[in-house]
Formats: structure tokens, sequence, C-alpha cells
């Protein structure tokens, strides 16, 4: 199963920023919003001293994470199996 994340087409719930579409994620350990995604608005209402990353760069990060962890758990079914092997020789 391969993974695949789509951001984009996504929009900010803020009440006056309906309409803007989200450009980033707050990433600012002290910032206090609940939801850190961001529209444009967003950047200069709320996060703008905030530590943000564009949309498409925390896709990335998130689809190179997922393969870390995915080559992570084939290589422990590996080891576990060879333990498995050799355990049946003794």
């Amino acid at each position: 199963m391969e993974f695949s994340l789509q951001l984009n087409n996504l929009y900010c719930q803020k009440e006056n920023h309906k309409e803007s579409e989200i450009v980033g994620f707050c990433v600012d350990e002290n910032c206090l919003e609940q939801n850190k995604f961001a529209c444009l608005d967003c950047l200069f209402d709320i996060h703008q001293k905030h530590k943000l990353v564009k949309l498409k760069d925390l896709n990335d990060i998130i689809e190179n994470r997922y393969k870390n962890y995915k080559k992570k758990n084939e290589d422990e079914k590996e080891l576990i199996e060879v333990y498995k092997k050799n355990e049946e020789y003794q």
C-alpha cells in the first residue's frame, strides 16, 4: 500500500477567512491557536511572528517521514524473521 497525502485545495475555517486557501501550517511551539493551518489572512492576523511551513513542504515532510517509518518497519520484520530462523536451528 503506497502512502499519498494531498494537502491542496484546503480553505480556511476562520469566520472572516472562509474563501482563503490554506498556504501553510504553524509549527511554532508557543502558538496557542487550536487550528494550525493558515491562510494568508491568518499569516498576518494570527501567525505573524510564528514559525510556519509551506503546505507543499509539509506534505513532503509527512510523506518522507512515512517512508522512513515504513522502511524501519520492514527492516524490523526482516530482523525478526532472521531471529526466528536462527532460533529454529538451535
